[in-house]
């Protein structure tokens, strides 16, 4: 579902901005940028009805930016891309408290998202996150080349690793780590799944109940199933995440 929100959803602009960038007079009078007071001012009276609905806000704000003549290219330049605003909500949520939002937003601003940090960190540690937030683009740092912000960022990222589509926060037994799209819970540094490995004839691959399966399909029903082939990585992870429960 958000893959093809993203798809057809290109981005955001925030019409206030782009509204008091335009009517500079309007701003310098200290006059009302409420979007009932804008629609009478330059739409008339008639277009203030049906306002405080979110069909007809988004039509009279269409049409107001059409009668102020705001350019395409301006809006273009004032927008904000739906991967920046998704990435930038994420990277502020899992750093709270760690480090300052404009420094979230500047991670985002990077083209970094939160994937990004945690497999550059996985694959090599402190050195690996300081690269891509340090590396200098037009002579100056992508993020922060200042020590004690990577390194917060780094202590967040060790304290609680989590799955993707999992974040950490605050449950009541401690850290934990929260479904985005889910509402499971799980404990911070469960292992990865590995591969699941099937050398038969497999239609399918599936999880249930905390269990990977191969499983081979005719005519729509399923006719066999037997578990992931790599018995030793299987039993190791089994392990390693021995008692572990999702919690919904």
């Amino acid at each position: 579902m958000m893959e093809q929100f993203k798809k057809t959803v290109v981005g955001f602009a925030d019409t206030l901005t782009i509204f008091k960038n335009f009517l500079t007079k309007r701003q310098e009078e200290k006059q009302s940028f409420k979007v009932e007071d804008l629609a009478r001012d330059f739409l008339g009276p008639e277009f203030t009805e049906g306002l405080h609905n979110a069909a007809q806000d988004i039509k009279i704000l269409s049409t107001l930016i059409d009668k102020i003549n705001v350019p395409n290219d301006k809006l273009i330049s004032m927008a904000k891309s739906t991967p920046f605003i998704l990435a930038d909500r994420a990277l502020k949520k899992y750093f709270k408290g760690a480090v300052t939002s404009v420094i979230a937003s500047k991670i985002a601003l990077g083209r970094i998202n939160l994937t990004t940090l945690k497999k550059g960190f996985q694959l090599g540690g402190y050195d690996s996150v300081k690269m891509l937030l340090a590396v200098k683009i037009n002579n100056k740092p992508r993020v922060t080349k200042n020590e004690k912000t990577i390194k917060a960022i780094v202590d967040r990222l060790e304290t609680c690793k989590c799955w993707d589509g999992y974040e950490p926060r605050n449950g009541t037994d401690g850290p934990e780590c929260a479904g985005v799209f889910l509402r499971n819970v799980m404990p911070c540094n469960i292992p990865a799944l590995p591969k699941c490995e099937c050398t038969r004839n497999v239609s399918r691959i599936i999880v249930e109940k905390q269990v990977t399966w191969c499983s081979t399909v005719q005519d729509g029903k399923e006719i066999k199933r037997w578990r992931c082939e790599n018995k030793k990585e299987w039993e190791e992870y089994e392990k390693q995440t021995a008692g572990f429960k999702n919690k919904s």
